[in-house]
């Protein structure tokens, strides 16, 4: 039986074949003959569900990604920091970026950053938006008015949490910052900290009973960094609007 990162990686191999054109039958004689996955019709259904996940995210990508642009290299300076790199997944509709898996918290404060970088640059042939798909959602952003500054602040706590843990918690944060009413936020953020009988709280994260043992949502600093989903959640749009 596979494990929930090994279905990841083969969803994310036969997504990435199909969007090359290419047929996954080959992918799957080839796991199968090195073991990879189960024998027999057990390992032919595994496959099928796999590849079910991955046409459904092929079909949403390959109108965006028909027209691919070279990567683009990065040379900031933002307030006192010194980013340089290169900005991958490029394509004329935007940046495109897809996980087989749930939308996380994570992958949305990643698709910020890489967006901010992409609207201080513009690179030329590449629409300022940046769309990213999920098996649950797809969600995109487009035009931000001071992206220097968004990127700044960001690049600050990146600073302050190479120095000491912050009290930041993805999941937790997303939740509080998306609440409908400001009261409601502490109770959103406590639903996704806490375990409960069917769901799995992010206080089961065992990085965070080494590293913040004994500090817990909430906490001061745990509201002024789950504020960083503020801005994003204010930008972030369903691509049925894209």
């Amino acid at each position: 039986r596979l494990d929930g990162l090994d279905r990841y990686l083969l969803t994310r191999e036969i997504t990435t074949t199909l969007l090359a054109g290419e047929d996954p039958r080959p992918l799957f004689q080839c796991l199968q003959a090195a073991g990879e996955l189960p024998p027999g019709a057990f390992g032919r259904i595994l496959f099928d569900e796999m590849r079910d996940t991955a046409a459904c995210l092929s079909r949403e990508l390959q109108p965006l990604t028909g027209k691919p642009v070279e990567p683009c290299e990065i040379n900031l300076l933002p307030a006192d920091f010194q980013l340089s790199g290169w900005l991958s997944s490029l394509y004329s509709a935007g940046r495109v970026s897809y996980r087989p898996a749930k939308l996380k918290a994570g992958d949305i404060l990643q698709l910020w950053t890489y967006h901010l970088v992409l609207t201080i640059l513009q690179p030329a042939g590449v629409e300022p938006v940046s769309i990213h798909a999920a098996t649950d959602q797809t969600i995109c952003f487009r035009s931000v008015a001071e992206p220097e500054a968004q990127l700044a602040l960001l690049l600050r706590h990146y600073r302050r949490g190479m120095t000491a843990p912050l009290h930041f918690y993805p999941g937790t944060s997303y939740a509080w910052a998306k609440a409908k009413k400001e009261s409601a936020r502490m109770n959103s953020a406590a639903r996704a900290w806490n375990t409960a009988f069917k769901s799995r709280g992010e206080e089961e994260d065992p990085a965070y009973g080494i590293a913040l043992r004994g500090h817990t949502p909430p906490d001061e600093q745990f509201v002024e960094l789950a504020a960083l989903f503020l801005p994003i959640l204010d930008h972030m749009e369903e691509a049925a609007n894209a």
